[in-house]
């Protein structure tokens, strides 16, 4: 991979031709690089070093044939053309300005923009010699050139086959909602290393996609944690309100080196410098919403798979993930044997135990246990250490003066869910999941953890379940004498925030006391 992407930047510095004249055309060599930075030479980095190495090794492997309007390049690894505009050749997302000298005997090929290298400036010329038709040198290039070109033929065709013999094949994975309109199916360790963030600027050359540059901002994206490959793969998955003729995956091959494999919908290719990438694109015209997901892999093994995962996002699919809601009647261990996980990769237990027993701590407190929740008076409990973070986990938590069967059985009703053994249910066509969580914590209150339908997979959930299991609600405040019989008795326009001496608080219906008795008596 590094020889085909050396050559491809080899190739990328050669160019040129003659604006409109014979006098530039022929097979030319090149006989010298100059490499110019905005920093003396003393003082580059190790990418500048880099990047100027590779320019000068062009020097022995690339043969350049000009025409009136074009130019053609051949190197060890690649062979395309480029057509001349007004004496302009774009190669490798660099411009070249193109002279002609000595009647046509030399060409210098000039870098027209200040952005050549990428991060800094400098300025890069080729200055190309005529080549003698049946010389050594010329007969030795070509010879080496077509060795290589039937060699890369033959090595395509065996990774078309093997390409085509794996399209689609099965693997085990959740599934990964980018949005309310969109899924693809993953492993579990590619989930677990994918994190949201908005998306600034799209990497490398995923820009070549869009009809309509607006769609580059506002993408809801995701990619690799610490940018760290995943079983060799760095993904790039994206989704963004757009019209159907706003994206042309042909807009984005056409500035690849080498396309392995194309259908409708996506491509396996080698880009402009060399990496082997898998690009899928699928539109959701019910949303009006687009899919697009870019694979960089080492091997075409590894973006064979990458691309299988890029293709359940297409609506035709119909793919489903391996885990389902049937998974929360697996026990702690059956669970773990089947993510091949630990409860404890996901959660700190002890956490979440924290977490939540503080929260059960500061509802029970008076006079809050009194008065129905008011809305907005506190946050969901959000939990440290839960992994992976894909958004923040917030978790409600409620109190309640009642049984546990009595509260499954009005949450059954109310919200068309299904009963299974402590918990209540419900899925969505993403399969994604929400549950209620009851146990009794003592004093005759019954605690209901609420685990949203957004913030992690459903395997997540069910593991979360697990921990959920394991609280220890030992420790908890005891209720004043009397105080049960009035728990969420009242309700107030306003958050209740007492000092531990207050005897009296203002509720709605008048003045209670700390046994959540309502009196006339003044405060």
């Amino acid at each position: 991979m590094k020889k085909y992407a050396g050559a491809l930047l080899l190739t990328a510095m050669l160019a040129g031709c003659k604006e409109e004249s014979s006098t530039a055309t022929g097979e030319y060599l090149i006989e010298d690089v100059s490499f110019v930075c905005e920093f003396d030479k003393d003082i580059y980095d190790d990418a500048q070093l880099a990047q100027e190495k590779r320019y000068q090794s062009s020097k022995n492997n690339i043969l350049v044939a000009f025409a009136e309007d074009s130019v053609s390049w051949a190197s060890f690894d690649e062979v395309y053309s480029q057509p001349i505009k007004n004496g302009l050749i774009v190669i490798g997302d660099v411009t070249y300005r193109i002279g002609v000298a000595s009647q046509g005997e030399q060409i210098t090929l000039t870098s027209a923009q200040p952005d050549a290298c990428g991060w800094f400036s400098c300025e890069i010329t080729f200055r190309l010699k005529r080549a003698e038709e049946g010389s050594p040198e010329l007969k030795a290039i070509k010879n080496e050139i077509a060795s290589h070109e039937k060699a890369r033929h033959q090595q395509l065709l065996i990774d078309q086959t093997y390409i085509k013999s794996q399209l689609d094949a099965p693997f085990y994975g959740v599934m990964l909602s980018l949005d309310d309109a969109i899924a693809l199916k993953v492993p579990l360790k590619f989930y677990n290393a994918i994190a949201s963030a908005y998306v600034a600027e799209f990497p490398e050359d995923l820009d070549y996609l869009f009809t309509n540059e607006k769609l580059q901002a506002g993408s809801v994206g995701y990619q690799n944690l610490k940018d760290e490959p995943v079983e060799g793969m760095q993904a790039y998955l994206y989704s963004t309100t757009a019209s159907f003729q706003d994206i042309d995956l042909q807009l984005l091959l056409k500035h690849q080196r080498t396309v392995v494999y194309q259908d409708n919908n996506g491509a396996i290719y080698y880009d402009h410098s060399g990496k082997l990438k898998a690009v899928s694109v699928s539109y959701h015209p019910e949303a009006h919403k687009y899919f697009f997901g870019v694979i960089i892999a080492p091997d075409i093994e590894t973006v064979t798979k990458g691309f299988n995962i890029l293709r359940t996002a297409n609506p035709a699919s119909q793919v489903e993930g391996n885990t389902s809601a049937n998974d929360l009647t697996l026990s702690q261990a059956e669970s773990e044997e089947r993510y091949n996980t630990s409860v404890r990769d996901y959660f700190d237990t002890n956490a979440v135990n924290t977490a939540i027993l503080d929260r059960v701590t500061a509802l029970m407190a008076i006079p809050q246990i009194f008065v129905y929740p008011v809305e907005g008076c506190m946050e969901p409990v959000e939990i440290d250490e839960m992994k992976p973070s894909l958004v923040k986990n917030e978790i409600g938590i409620d109190i309640f003066n009642k049984p546990v069967k009595q509260l499954i059985a009005a949450d059954k009703r109310t919200s068309a869910g299904t009963v299974l053994q402590d918990i209540v249910y419900n899925t969505d066509r993403f399969n994604r999941l929400t549950y209620r969580y009851y146990v009794a914590i003592g004093q005759g209150l019954t605690l209901r953890v609420n685990v949203p339908l957004n913030g992690g997979a459903l395997h997540e959930k069910v593991m979360f379940l697990h921990a959920l299991r394991t609280l220890d609600f030992t420790g908890l405040p005891s209720l004043p004498e009397g105080a049960h019989e009035n728990i969420h008795r009242y309700h107030s326009a306003e958050c209740l925030d007492a000092r531990p001496y207050d005897h009296y608080f203002h509720v709605d219906e008048g003045i209670i006391d700390r046994q959540g008795h309502l009196t006339n008596m003044a405060p």
